[in-house]
């Protein structure tokens, strides 16, 4: 991947500011506080990748961001408003448009930065790590990350134990085909762990159904019922007076 330009704009400052990335290095200097920091911080800012550090003014500026880039020789453009993003081709055609990082933008910036884990949250939930974590071993945090590694960007904390499996993805200690190997593996226990609750659920009330249940006997006592045998053998009777004179007059 390489840069190529970065828009700045704030409707509050009223300001807006562009900068463009030579194609082989650029070496961005000067004096202190006078934003060296946070143009690097919004070229990361705009995946979704947010450091764990942002000036007070710099946030109350609600700065939009557009980073023009190219992957292998092609060129896009992302633009970030909020936590609004978009993604744009050559011809400013939309690729795509998100807001959440973990289910919309964390999967399409993985798939163009061929970025190929899955890693479990805090919920047990098997998810494509959001940006940061892509970004993480190329982006030391001047306010943050030398004081505690690997804490550069914010939102860190959604993945347990995330440090050794982003180390060895990023240095290629466990090839790529290791993760989507574990991911499919996670997958299969997970549904697997939920039938097994499942019939673990029908066994218990299986069990509530054949030890509760009540046998099912049917009683009958004609003394309970006198009053109504009585009335229909009545009725009874007038039918068969009424058949029996009926019968005699057909003769």
């Amino acid at each position: 991947m390489k840069l190529r330009k970065l828009l700045l704009l704030s409707m509050i400052e009223e300001k807006a500011r562009q900068e463009t990335f030579n194609d082989r290095t650029t070496v961005v200097f000067g004096e202190n506080d006078t934003g060296k920091s946070h143009l690097i911080k919004s070229i990361y800012s705009a995946f979704g990748a947010t450091a764990s550090v942002v000036n007070e003014k710099w946030s109350k500026a609600s700065v939009t961001t557009m980073l023009e880039f190219s992957i292998d020789g092609t060129i896009y453009s992302i633009l970030r408003f909020d936590d609004q993003y978009a993604l744009f081709d050559a011809g400013d055609d939309l690729v795509w448009a998100g807001a959440s990082l973990v289910k919309d933008v964390g999967p399409e910036i993985a798939r163009l930065l061929d970025f190929t884990i899955e890693l479990a949250t805090k919920s047990n939930d098997l998810v494509i790590p959001p940006p940061q974590f892509c970004f993480l071993p190329f982006y030391q945090d001047q306010d943050r990350g030398w004081d505690d590694t690997w804490s550069s960007f914010k939102s860190l904390s959604m993945i347990p134990d995330f440090k050794r499996s982003i180390l060895e993805y990023h240095t290629g200690i466990r090839p790529k085909e290791y993760y989507s190997a574990k991911a499919l593996r996670a997958e299969a226990q997970r549904e697997q762990n939920e039938l097994k609750a499942e019939r673990r659920a029908l066994e218990r009330a299986t069990a509530r159904l054949r030890n509760g249940r009540a046998p099912v006997t049917v009683t009958f006592s004609p003394e309970l019922f006198e009053h109504q045998i009585q009335q229909l053998l009545a009725e009874l009777n007038e039918l068969r007076a009424i058949y029996d004179g009926v019968k005699t007059r057909s003769r």
